[in-house]
């Protein structure tokens, strides 16, 4: 994560929300945008499937970041089931203190 963007023209800073979604930027780009101070273009390229693995899964186990990195349709099918093992029993608790008048 240590490319950084140009700002070549004016008004460059208003199109990086729709580049940082963008699937034809390269991974190292994304990367930049990733780590980019904007927080409207991090939040959009946090789900880039362009984003490398080893980032997104970064993202991932990132409390502050996981509810925009889940959204990313190339989070691996083995990154997917870890996280529907890990939440089984949390919902099943939920689903069992609803019925008992708890939540």
């Amino acid at each position: 994560m240590t490319e950084t963007l140009p700002s070549p023209a004016p008004g460059w800073d208003a199109l990086l929300p729709a580049l940082s979604v963008d699937r034809r930027l390269s991974p190292a780009t994304v990367s930049a945008l990733v780590a980019g101070p904007d927080p409207g273009v991090r939040y959009r390229a946090w789900s880039n499937p362009v984003l490398p693995v080893p980032d997104l899964v970064a993202l991932l186990l990132e409390p502050r970041t996981a509810e925009y990195a889940v959204r990313d349709p190339a989070v691996p099918p083995a990154v997917m089931h870890r996280m529907l093992a890990l939440a089984t029993p949390h919902a099943e608790n939920a689903r069992q203190a609803g019925r008992q008048g708890l939540a």
